[in-house]
């Protein structure tokens, strides 16, 4: 069995060019977290994905991805495609006032 060819039903698709990534709402989330956080509701394609922005010391922001209960990312994203996504939903934060200053603040 080991000198046998694999046959390989199931081969990578390329990443499509033309997907639609809208940014539908930014929330800020309640104040009870000491890391202040932005629920992005965004639509990738037909599907509607919650990601959340950041703020971390330093006055830096960070793009979180969704993630299942192990604490494993639950949306797989090619590269090209993520950083096309980190890029909008990083505009769009700088974009709206109110969320800017929200995440400007600390908690701690």
């Amino acid at each position: 069995m080991a000198n046998t060819p694999r046959n390989n039903a199931c081969a990578e698709a390329p990443a499509r060019e033309g997907l639609l990534v809208e940014i539908l709402s930014l929330t800020p989330l309640p104040d009870t977290r000491r890391t202040p956080a932005v629920a992005v509701r965004v639509r990738l394609g037909l599907v509607e994905v919650v990601f959340n922005i950041a703020a971390l010391r330093g006055q830096r922001w960070t793009v979180r991805a969704p993630r299942d209960q192990d604490g494993a990312v639950a949306v797989f994203l090619p590269e090209p495609l993520k950083a096309k996504l980190d890029a909008a939903i990083m505009a769009a934060a700088d974009a709206d006032r109110s969320v800017a200053v929200y995440l400007a603040r600390r908690a701690w």
